[in-house]
């Protein structure tokens, strides 16, 4: 009996959610008991319970011979929504919850975690079920580049409706259905390239960006090397190694880089940095072994459009949770700037 309670009321919980955040339309008919309880996996009287109680407080009413509905008039509540940040440090996704960006009906919930392993798909599993338990909420956020196809499948499975922001790392994973929102970081290339010739007019550049191993960085370059070749331009890549390397095999490679490019003052060459930190090209910079001349196109003009999207993304995707869509946002304004120490 104890058994039934408590599943009764978590199944009345979940309907309740559902009416106050419209998922279940005012007057809209619920599924039958028999539906209900298979749904649920239990019985037929933990169900009726729950109807009980959800007919006590106003939420449904019963119709002799018609079945149960959902009560009109009830005030809609806020959706709530978590944000799972496995320590990211992503200016798009920080931003979201910031006062500005905000929207009226939606409600959030951040956690960052720092898993111990990152690949122990167990601890991955568990801590991931962990909080979603916590969170308890109607969907999820989470930071795509930083997850791997075996962590994504894990997502999929929690039981709540994710959506994706940014790329993955490894690629775009055609084989998954799934919510994803992203920027188009081959149009960005492309756009970055633009901007570089209409603003310096120049015939060559440097271009500094992370290992292409990962996707979204190779589609940004593609869209930079694309339009170069179209505009006539000459670009000269410098691929740092990943970030696992020691601090000194960065210099030496960074320096190896530099000294390949066969120009006759590197210095005179203005450069477009995509990810790497500014902190470390400004030793560089200081010691005159490379141009103080570094762009980049920032995003900043996009991001009211980018926070909308989002918003009605979390709608469809609590409203429709079987329904998937990988959106690619292209850049609609930017702002090209010549980049320093903050």
């Amino acid at each position: 009996m104890h058994v039934t309670k408590n599943k009764s009321t978590k199944i009345a919980d979940d309907i309740c959610r559902q009416i106050l955040t419209r998922r279940i339309a005012p007057g809209a008919r619920l599924a039958s008991m028999r539906k209900l309880s298979d749904f649920y996996n239990t019985s037929t009287r933990a169900v009726f319970d729950a109807l009980a109680l959800l007919e006590k407080n106003k939420l449904v009413e019963r119709s002799h011979g018609n079945g149960v509905f959902a009560c009109k008039g009830v005030a809609q509540s806020n959706l709530e929504i978590g944000i799972i940040d496995w320590n990211t440090e992503d200016i798009f996704f920080q931003e979201i919850v910031q006062k500005d960006n905000l929207r009226k009906g939606y409600s959030f919930t951040t956690r960052s975690v720092t898993p111990q392993n990152p690949e122990n798909l167990k601890e991955f599993k568990y801590e991931l079920n962990r909080l979603n338990q916590i969170l308890n909420v109607d969907c999820i956020l989470m930071h795509a580049p930083q997850l791997n196809k075996k962590q994504i499948e894990i997502c999929l499975q929690i039981g709540t409706p994710v959506i994706f922001l940014g790329d993955f790392a490894g690629g775009t994973y055609p084989e998954f259905e799934l919510n994803q929102l992203a920027g188009d970081n081959r149009d960005l290339g492309i756009e970055t390239c633009r901007a570089l010739h209409e603003n310096l007019h120049c015939k060559q550049f440097i271009f500094y960006i992370n290992s292409l191993d990962c996707y979204y960085r190779n589609e940004h370059y593609k869209g930079m090397l694309e339009e170069a070749k179209k505009l006539g331009m000459e670009m000269f890549l410098v691929e740092m190694p990943p970030k696992s390397d020691s601090k000194d095999k960065q210099i030496d490679h960074f320096l190896h880089a530099l000294n390949s490019i066969n120009v006759p003052d590197i210095k005179q060459i203005p450069a477009i940095n995509c990810d790497v930190e500014f902190s470390f090209l400004e030793r560089f910079i200081n010691n005159g072994v490379c141009s103080s001349e570094i762009y980049r196109l920032e995003r900043s003009g996009g991001k009211a459009e980018f926070y909308d999207v989002i918003y009605k993304e979390i709608s469809r995707a609590v409203k429709n949770p079987n329904e998937f869509t990988r959106i690619k946002m292209r850049i609609s304004k930017g702002i090209f700037e010549k980049q320093s120490k903050k």
